[in-house]
């Protein structure tokens, strides 16, 4: 699922914590700065810094199984009902993880490491996914000295038919 819309990350700076990766990011709503995100990988959860904290709304959160009303800034209550109307995210293990803030900006981090990635790979490659292959599994076939085009998509689907899921040099493409 791609996560980006009405929130992106931008200057994403990765690090490799005591207890997993960590990483500063600036947080966007429609192209605004509305926070400031640091996970320090310690396996805690990331520590959110939002740019209007004293612009405060009266919400109802469940906690512990309870409802109660809170007072949270504007900008984290938009962010809480962003989150309650996503799917929840497949686990691998028989349960689904509901999207909850933190895991939302964790997802969004993950979502624009991969798209760095893949973009340094289409610089020289064809990079594409099959259906029914595990998440992250690209294949990737050399330019060589030949330039991308998007007519190579077409050469792509008609080699794999039914089975091809996505062109990752089509995202790029502009």
């Amino acid at each position: 699922m791609t996560y980006t819309g009405v929130y992106c990350v931008k200057g994403v700076k990765t690090f490799d914590g005591h207890e997993g990766r960590g990483y500063n990011a600036n947080l966007y709503r429609d192209n605004k700065k509305v926070a400031s995100v640091i996970n320090e990988g310690n396996g805690g959860c990331p520590f959110i810094y939002w740019v209007r904290p004293k612009d405060k709304v009266e919400v109802e959160v469940e906690w512990a199984g309870e409802k109660r009303m809170m007072n949270l800034c504007r900008d984290e209550a938009a962010m809480q009902e962003h989150c309650k109307s996503l799917p929840p995210e497949p686990s691998g293990f028989g349960t689904d993880l509901e999207i909850t803030p933190d895991f939302f900006i964790d997802l969004l981090i993950e979502e624009y490491e991969e798209n760095r990635e893949l973009r340094r790979w289409c610089k020289n490659s064809v990079v594409y996914r099959l259906r029914g292959k595990e998440k992250g599994t690209w294949g990737i076939e050399e330019l060589g000295r030949r330039k991308w085009q998007p007519a190579l998509a077409v050469v792509l689907a008609l080699e794999f038919l039914e089975q091809l899921e996505e062109v990752a040099n089509l995202r790029f493409a502009g």
